[in-house]
Formats: structure tokens, sequence, C-alpha cells
């Protein structure tokens, strides 16, 4: 809350997210800012019964969702969520990338949410088929044609960092040649 004008507040607004979720009204009960217009956005009925249930969705994602939904009049304009990881590595495997970027993709088609600088059964049943249920007005086509291409992004990004590592250990075995020539500690 540092980055704010505590006078300048006028509320918190609490999000939760999946069955997992913890609460974030932390930084009210911590006594950082006092919250005059409490407000929480239970995501979990937009993302209940598709969402892949063994992880949780990114906050910012169940937001998104939910200000398309709840508030429908409004431009939602998300800056980021790429969906893709950085060559710092910075992408959590606790979510399922995967079907966030392909629902984002298809809800920025759909102009319901845009993107900034572009004008129990769930177990048994595939994560596609469980997209494609949540979006009965497109054909399956495009659900699966905009689910190949949010893999294709993903696996483009890993082959960047793949490079990126393999050419860091390209470095370590010319390295290593040359301290086992000159007799020098081996970099494992």
């Amino acid at each position: 809350m540092a980055l704010f004008d505590k006078t300048a507040l006028k509320g918190q607004v609490g999000l939760q997210a999946g069955k997992d979720h913890r609460s974030t009204n932390s930084a009210a009960n911590d006594g950082d800012f006092s919250a005059e217009l409490p407000f929480l956005m239970n995501c979990d009925p937009v993302l209940n019964g598709w969402y892949t249930q063994a992880v949780a969705p990114t906050t910012g994602f169940a937001a998104a969702l939910w200000l398309s939904r709840h508030l429908p009049e409004k431009s939602i304009i998300l800056a980021g969520f790429t969906g893709q990881r950085s060559l710092n590595l910075k992408m959590l495997s606790v979510h399922d990338w995967t079907i966030e970027q392909t629902v984002l993709r298809l809800e920025y088609r759909m102009g319901t949410i845009s993107r900034f600088g572009d004008s129990g059964q769930m177990a048994e049943r595939a994560s596609i088929e469980n997209i494609a249920e949540r979006y009965p007005e497109l054909p399956a086509a495009t659900v699966a044609a905009v689910y190949a291409d949010v893999l294709r992004g993903q696996f483009q990004a890993t082959d960047k960092v793949v490079a990126h590592l393999s050419r860091d250990r390209w470095y370590q075995r010319i390295y290593n040649k040359l301290a086992l020539r000159l007799g020098l500690r081996r970099w494992r």
C-alpha cells in the first residue's frame, strides 16, 4: 500500500478465486489504511465448473472475467497477460496458463475484453471440452484454433528459454574443455 496516497483511497476490493484462495483483506486488517467501501469480488461463480480444478486461476484473469460479466458496458483492457515465460523465468506453474490464454483470446475475439496495444467431472474431460461448453456460441473449431494458437505461443516462448539455457550450457562446455587443458577446476 506504500505506493498509494492513503488519503486518496476510497476503499479496498477483496478478490477470491479458486477453492484454496487466501483472503485479500490483509492490508485493511493489518491497519495499512482504513477501508470505507469494503467489497469482495467472488470470482468463483464465473470460473466454477470449467477451470482446471487442480490449480488456482490467476487473480488478474479471474478479475478480468468477473468484470466483463458484471460490467458488460465497461471496457476491460488488459496489459500483459501473455502467458509466456520470460527469460527471467517469472511464471508460476500453479496456474493453467493454457486455459487462461485460450479463454482470454476468445474474449478478445468476442470483444468482451481487449488487450492494451491491440486494436469432479473436470478430471475426466479434456480442458478444451470444458472451454468449448463455456462458449456455445462459437464453433468448436474456433475454440480449438485459439487453443492451438496459445500452445504455439507457449512452445515458442519455451524454445526461447531453452535456446538461452543451451547457449549458457555451450559456454560452460567451452570453459570445461579449457579448464581441463589448463588443469583448472571444472564448472558443473
